[in-house]
Parts: structure tokens; sequence; C-alpha cells
């Protein structure tokens, strides 16, 4: 590397030409990582993937090239290792760069409690950190591991399983469709209907009930313990909980799946059909009262009253309104992203949870915060980041700043950035407690 760190006033004058010296003089202190690689990963366990032309390296949060731009793929690090690719094959390697695991899977996954899901010749297994093969690659898929349990399918047969973590089938492959564990509990389908196991197979659902996979529930339908049931003899839908615990919905419609604790739900208020919140147990917390309501994050959702304030509500349903503005993201880290369209244009902004504009709605555009610093883009296509105060501490002039649309993601405390010079190039800046280093 022909350079270790970058200073982020030299970027200012020398890769982007700004002038602002106010700002320039602020951030004199603010180092950017080498800005020569076309890609920039998040940092996971002290490193992240770089790619340089066509090769994929490691650096650390200093910026030093650790591991050089040598493999044709890689994917981050977990528990120790990360996979890179070789010569047409996968395999691992530890954080000195050294291969654990040679270079003769078609593919793999990261490590989750001690093994790899990897692949070979058309057929899924795991292996363990020595590389050692603890499940055959015979399975036609396979899941990582969760809650010491793995999700695998027998091609021969055409049922799902699961696997514990030396090898045995301890829930045979007997379902026509499963999901992974989560909470204790897996959601399966007997070829008839879908119901809930724990850890050992047992079913936990009395046989007149089968769970209804809507939404989010199929995805993660066990949220704090409480999966939404039909019961075929009544033609009614309940609420079942994994305590045993079967709890009728009476008028209720559930909209999905547990959020932050708590459900949403719907029901009859005079002639309007409101919305509020009910607990695992059945209990509505949060009575009917909503015309429209979000799930609940970090504590709180956005909700519209029946006579049209917009606003959010905490878990003990006292409601802020936030007049002139509209709730555009759900909180994240105490801070939810607002828009207001008093100027005739669209601006970006943050509230907290106090309903105050900490950050102006100043932007064309912003991201959720993460670790203390939020990503914001203004008219000129330019992104910088802010704090929670609404500094902007790193002035917009990035092409673009993380990966994702919704959250800034800054890792470890560093944030990928892209110049703003159309060279394509990506850094990483430090960041320390809502400040850039």
């Amino acid at each position: 590397m022909k350079k270790r760190c970058l200073a982020l006033a030299l970027a200012l004058t020398m890769s982007l030409g700004l002038a602002n010296t106010a700002m320039a003089a602020s951030a004199a202190e603010l180092p950017i990582v080498e800005d020569k690689y076309r890609s920039v990963g998040d940092f996971s366990e002290g490193l992240a993937a770089v790619k340089e032309l066509f090769y994929w390296g490691f650096i650390d949060h200093t910026g030093k090239e650790v591991i050089s731009c040598q493999y044709g793929g890689a994917k981050e690090f977990s528990e120790g290792l990360a996979a890179v690719y070789s010569d047409g094959k996968w395999g691992f390697i530890n954080q000195a760069g050294n291969v654990v695991v040679s270079f003769r899977y078609d593919d793999v996954q990261n490590f989750s409690e001690g093994l790899a899901v990897v692949y070979s010749d058309g057929k899924y297994g795991f292996i363990d950190k020595t590389g050692r093969e603890v499940v055959p690659c015979k399975y036609g898929r396979a899941e990582s591991f969760s809650n010491g349990r793995a999700l695998v399918y027998n091609s021969a047969e055409a049922y799902y399983g699961y696997v514990d973590q030396t090898g045995n089938e301890i829930i045979p492959c007997q379902y026509s469709d499963a999901r992974s564990f989560s909470e204790g509990f897996a959601l399966v389908n007997t070829g008839n209907a879908w119901t809930v196991i724990d850890l050992m197979g047992n079913k936990m659902l009395p046989e007149q009930y089968q769970v209804l996979t809507m939404g989010n529930w199929e995805k993660n339908p066990l949220v704090n313990g409480a999966v939404l049931v039909w019961d075929n003899q009544t033609n009614a839908q309940y609420l079942f909980n994994v305590a045993g615990l079967v709890i009728p919905l009476d008028r209720y419609t559930v909209l999905e799946g547990f959020s932050d604790g708590l459900i949403r739900v719907a029901g009859d208020v005079g002639l309007y059909r409101a919305r509020g919140f009910m607990d695992s147990m059945g209990n509505i917390v949060i009575p009917f009262q909503y015309g429209d309501a979000q799930p609940f994050s970090e504590g709180f959702a956005r909700v519209t009253t029946l006579d049209g304030k917009e606003g959010f509500i905490d878990k003990a349903g006292n409601f802020v309104p936030v007049e002139g503005k509209s709730i555009t993201s759900d909180f994240s880290e105490g801070f939810a992203a607002v828009c207001s369209s008093a100027s005739g244009r669209a601006r970006y902004g943050f509230i907290d949870t106090a309903g105050r504009e900490v950050v102006p709605c100043n932007y064309a555009f912003v991201k959720g915060f993460s670790q203390g610093v939020a990503a914001v883009r203004n008219f000129e296509g330019k992104w910088g980041l802010v704090d929670q105060t609404g500094n902007e501490i790193v002035p917009c002039q990035y092409g673009a700043i993380g990966h994702r649309d919704d959250t800034t993601s800054v890792s470890e405390g560093c944030v990928p950035v892209m110049l703003g010079d159309g060279s394509l190039r990506w850094g990483v800046l430090s960041i320390s407690g809502g400040t850039a280093n």
C-alpha cells in the first residue's frame, strides 16, 4: 500500500477540490483509509474485506492491508475465520491470513455456532473450524445453525429435518417444509398444516390448530413465544402461547407478528376499524384508538390518531404529536427520520423521542443513526455525516456512505465511503463516540 492513511483535509483539497475552509479546518484530524479500493465491506471482528481491481483482501481499522488482495472473492470474518475464493473453490483463512480450510468447496456460508455450511458436487454439509466434515455433503439444502439445530433437506425423500452439532439427525427428515429454529421453537409443515415443534421435535400445538403463515409470521413466527393459529373445529383465529395457552382473539384482527414485544391488532370502535397493541398473553395493552399504527421499534411506534394527527407512542400509550412533518422511519438509537414539505420541496431531518427536531430538515435524504452518526445527502447529491446534536461532523462531499439504504451501517466504529470525484474509489472513515477520527 503506497500510503497507510490519507488525512481528510488532503482528500478535501486534492481529491475533491472543496474550499470550505471552516469545515476543512474542523476536519483536519479526520483520517480516511487508503482510497484505492473498488469496494469496501463492513468491519467484522476487526477486519474488513476490500477489493483492489479484481482481487480481495482485508484491512484493519487503521487502514493497514493485513491480508493482501489476492483472492477472487471474500466474505466477512465470523467466529475467527473468513471464507475466501481461489482457483474456482472456496476455503477459509484466519486473521493471520493462514489457510485453515483448503480450497475445495463450490460454496460456503459463514461459521455459526462453531460450524459452517459447505457445498460440494451439488450437495450440502457442515464443517468445523479444522475443516473436518462433521456432516458429510449429502443434503439438498442446509441452513446455518441456530439454537443448536440446523435445518437440512433430504432430496431423495423430499423431506426436511434437523441435525445437531455432532451431525446426528436429531429430528428426522419428515416435514414437507420447515423453518430454522428461533427462541427454541421451529415452524414445520407436516403435509397438511403448519405446526410448532420444540428442540426435540415434540409438537407444541394441539391437533386442531394450524399456524397461519402470513406476513412476517412465516419469517419468524415465534417472536416472544407466541404464534397466530387457526382452529379447524371452530373456524376461528387464536393466539397460541408456547407456554400452552390458547388465547381467543374474539373480534380482533391480528395484522402481523410480534415486534418489540407487542403485536398490532385491529378492532371495531363505533363505525371505525381502529388499531391497538396486544402482548403475548393476549392482553390489549394499548386500546383501539389509532387509524394507523406501525410496529414498535426501540420502545416507540409511529401512529396516526382517528382524527388524523400524526405522531408516535411509547409502550405505555403516551402520544407525542409531530406537527408539520411526516415521520418516515422507525426510531434508531433514539432518533427517527422526518420529512418536511413546508418549502415546497421534501426536506429530511431527525426528531428525538420527545418529538424535538434535533437535525434540521435541510437534507435531500437521510439514513438511520448507527453508532451515534447518521449519513445525510445534500441537494447536490453528496453525502456527509451528522452527530446526535445535529452537527455536520463530516461535510457533504462523498459519492456514497455505507452500503444500505435504511441505516448508516457503521461497523466497529468505521463506515465505508466512496469519494465524490466520480472515480468510484472507496475508503473508510473512522467514527468514535459520534465524531469522525
